[in-house]
């Protein structure tokens, strides 16, 4: 498995890194081993017959011209790393939002959060359904003069996940490559040893909840998750 020793300095590495202008290939090429952790866990889950069979949604068609409308309409850059995550990436979903039948498989395994929730890892695709529903998001707070308030969201909190009422979405606002996951926080009591900041970046984000978390994040410090999440994260490329 990836060592907190090597996670620690991919992230040393990205922050150096991205504290530079010319840092799009570099992102890029994490990105694409994002994704082969991604495959990995996928797999390995799907022997285990978890209920998500596909964690990635491939990026679509028109998504360049999606961003600019949005952009345009917000009058609010989308942070630079998100707009990579959704050109080399796509969306990305350990959790299943229609039927919420990965709520029933943990309850099965006997395996609950420290809040009740996996917080499976999220991101969501720049859809057209995401673009219509953020500009129905920032149109109503600029009706209210609340506009200052907005922010874009891009995966619903740990509750909503697992179909319990809870709290505001997770999202970004500012911070071109390392922009902070609002409203998102690591369980306080079983808090990652990767997680070294005081802040939750989104690739800090991405490389804990899946190179340490095995994905879900919300299990983490559960006795009986403990082994499998050992055995899922084998391996994994550190990016």
């Amino acid at each position: 498995m990836a060592t907190i020793e090597e996670i620690a300095q991919a992230e040393k590495q990205y922050v150096d890194v991205t504290a530079r202008s010319e840092c799009v290939e570099f992102i890029d090429k994490s990105l694409h081993i994002c994704c082969n952790a991604i495959a990995i866990l996928e797999e390995r889950l799907n022997e285990m017959g978890y209920p998500v069979s596909s964690l990635v949604t491939p990026p679509k068609k028109g998504l360049s011209q999606r961003i600019a409308r949005i952009e345009s309409h917000t009058g609010l850059e989308i942070p630079a790393l998100l707009k990579r995550v959704w050109t080399v990436v796509g969306g990305i979903s350990f959790v299943d939002l229609e039927n919420y039948a990965h709520v029933d498989f943990w309850k099965d395994m006997k395996i609950l959060g420290r809040k009740g929730y996996c917080d499976g890892v999220h991101i969501d695709s720049c859809t057209k359904d995401w673009l219509d529903f953020t500009v129905e998001d920032f149109d109503s707070l600029r009706e209210d003069e609340t506009e200052d308030d907005f922010f874009y969201s891009i995966s619903p909190d740990g509750y909503h996940k697992d179909d319990i009422s809870g709290g505001d979405s997770y999202g970004v606002k500012d911070g071109q490559w390392m922009p902070p996951l609002m409203n998102f926080e690591w369980p306080r009591k079983f808090r990652p040893l990767s997680a070294t900041g005081s802040t939750v970046d989104l690739m800090a984000y991405l490389r804990t909840s899946i190179l340490e978390c095995a994905g879900f994040p919300g299990l983490l410090g559960n006795k009986a998750f403990e082994p499998i999440r050992v055995r899922l994260i084998e391996s994994l490329p550190v990016f």
